[in-house]
């Protein structure tokens, strides 16, 4: 994709609304394995046979949330193109989860309607 493709005013809010969608995914399933680490305690403290089950079910449950988090961090730049959280260099060691622009072209994550 070239950047001729890319406008920051059609874009850029739609992007941000599929990063925090992604986050939010994220957030319930990490509930979800709260609800069941509690579930399979009280199960497991009074010997209930269904105890098992739901402490089965907060890794599988954990690992989706991980994914989904490390999806939101795909989120691609309207302006450049390029993942938000990669540097120009790219790969793994010019990357930063915690950015708060696009390491390639500056442009803030979190932009009010004002700068568009």
């Amino acid at each position: 994709m070239s950047a001729e493709e890319f406008s920051v005013e059609r874009d850029y809010p739609q992007a941000w609304a599929r990063r925090r969608t992604r986050r939010r995914i994220a957030f319930c399933l990490l509930v979800i394995a709260g609800i069941l680490l509690i579930f399979g305690g009280a199960g497991s403290m009074r010997d209930l046979a269904w105890a098992p089950i739901p402490l089965g079910l907060i890794f599988p449950v954990l690992i989706m949330a991980n994914l989904v988090w490390s999806w939101s961090l795909l989120l691609r730049c309207p302006r450049c193109g390029k993942r938000f959280m990669a540097s120009r260099r790219g790969g793994l060691t010019g990357s930063d989860p915690f950015a708060k622009s696009c390491m390639s072209c500056g442009l803030a994550l979190r932009m009010s309607r004002q700068s568009l």
